[in-house]
């Protein structure tokens, strides 16, 4: 198996539990905040507030040891996004000089180009630090699209 061969299986691996690990995820959190993470642009702004609060310094969100976390922040916020806007979790393998080269990310938009990637967009919000960036962002996107949530596929 060759190494793009290696990283699609991994991918659908990651795909395949989704739903558990946002779960696991959701479950570490404080009870206050899990309570309020129903995939709503509001529960963007409850997330946000947390991970500016952990990440202090822009720097603190990078490290390895935070790995887990952001996956499970970014995953959630993926599913959030999925769920307003629709979109399908792809992973780009074959340009590496692709921005999001390697990294899962959600595709299906109009324009066709146009993808989002949820680790991305959690990163940015640690290091712009404003508190509703990433709702922000969701309700540009619905905005644009002139349409409230669509259904998601897998």
């Amino acid at each position: 198996m060759n190494n793009v061969e290696q990283r699609r299986e991994e991918f659908q691996y990651w795909l395949a539990d989704m739903e558990d690990e946002i779960d696991r995820f959701v479950d570490s959190l404080p009870k206050d905040l899990a309570a309020r993470l129903d995939r709503s642009p509001e529960s963007l702004d409850a997330l946000e507030a947390w991970i500016l609060k952990k990440y202090p310094q822009f720097e603190d969100a990078l490290d390895n040891r935070e790995a887990s976390t952001l996956d499970g922040v970014a995953r959630y916020v993926g599913q959030t996004f999925r769920t307003a806007v629709g979109g399908k979790w792809t992973i780009e393998l074959s340009n590496s000089k692709s921005v999001n080269f390697g990294v899962p990310s959600l595709s299906g938009f109009d324009p066709p180009s146009l993808s989002i990637c949820p680790l991305h967009l959690v990163t940015a919000a640690v290091q712009r630090r404003k508190g509703n960036y990433l709702s922000t962002i969701l309700r540009n996107r619905m905005k644009n699209m002139d349409t409230g949530p669509k259904q998601v596929n897998n």
